[in-house]
């Protein structure tokens, strides 16, 4: 039994064809787990707040802070009165 050239180099040199699919999968799983521990941190934080800051917060008037409520400038982003409001809020108020 005689070996040539080819069947010699075919020996030596592994085939490069199992080294492709090998390699995929390995970027999959590396993937998948990148994927899986990203999907593990909290996008949204809390801080604790005083009682006080809080109820301060939501009750918020014109009256007493001289500022709209939340809700309030809620309603006039949503109706485009905000910048109406902020340049004259006394010909805001009697438009509407």
């Amino acid at each position: 039994m005689s070996l040539d050239a080819k069947d010699c180099c075919a020996v030596m040199m592994p085939s490069q064809d199992h080294a492709t699919p090998r390699r995929s999968v390995r970027v999959l799983l590396l993937s998948c787990l990148g994927l899986c521990v990203s999907a593990c941190a909290t996008p949204i934080g809390v801080a604790r707040v005083d009682m006080q800051s809080v109820y301060r917060s939501l009750t918020t008037s014109e009256l007493s802070t001289g500022q709209p409520s939340v809700t309030t400038a809620q309603v006039l982003v949503r109706s485009g009165l905000a910048q109406r409001f902020h340049d004259d809020p006394k010909a805001t108020r009697r438009s509407t």
